[in-house]
Order: structure tokens, then C-alpha cells, then sequence
């Protein structure tokens, strides 16, 4: 979920709530933190069907995006663990380009 709730690192933040069955109450979220959250601006969350990736946008230039709401990956390893991203980072398809030319 998306959300400027209190507790985020920046304006908005990405946090995950998640719940045993369907029928199940969703948890209380929990935010990602600094891996995946800056003081910037995040956004638009999509989860891979595995559950293991998270692709959502950023406009953070500290892990060598633009700040124009690039794209970021982060990864983990272990489904139902706990809900940390392991590293972001850019996927930035300009930027492979320009360097191949």
C-alpha cells in the first residue's frame, strides 16, 4: 500500500499488510523502510507473482536515479519471512542505452 501515514520515511511511503487466508483480518502495515522508502516521493507498488519482487517508482537520486519517478526493483529471498526488502535498485533503461552508444 501507498500511504504518507505517520511513521513513514518521506512524504509517501510504501508499507505491506498482509494476512493468512482471505478471510483473515489484513495486519497492521508495516513500512519497508529506507531500503525501499526515501525522503523522496515512492509510488505505484507492483508485486511479482512469486512474491519475491517488488517494482515501484522513485524520485530518490541517491541510487543513481534521475528523480523524475524512476524505476526501482528490490528483491528477498524468503516468502513469509519477514516482510524486509534485502537492496533496491535503479532499472534504468535510458541510462543502459546511453552507455552502449
Amino acid at each position: 500500500m501507498l500511504t504518507g501515514r505517520v511513521g513513514g520515511v518521506g512524504s509517501q511511503d510504501i508499507w505491506v499488510s498482509t494476512r493468512v487466508t482471505t478471510l483473515d483480518p489484513w495486519s497492521t502495515p508495516v513500512n519497508l523502510g529506507p531500503t525501499v522508502n526515501s525522503t523522496a516521493f515512492e509510488g505505484a507498488p507492483a508485486l511479482s507473482f512469486d512474491s519475491t519482487t517488488l517494482y515501484f517508482f522513485s524520485e530518490r537520486t541517491d541510487l543513481g536515479g534521475f528523480g523524475k519517478r524512476d524505476l526501482y526493483v528490490t528483491t528477498r529471498t524468503r516468502v513469509g519471512g519477514p516482510d524486509v526488502a534485502e537492496h533496491a535498485e535503479a532499472v534504468d533503461r535510458r541510462r543502459e542505452r546511453n552507455e552502449r552508444h
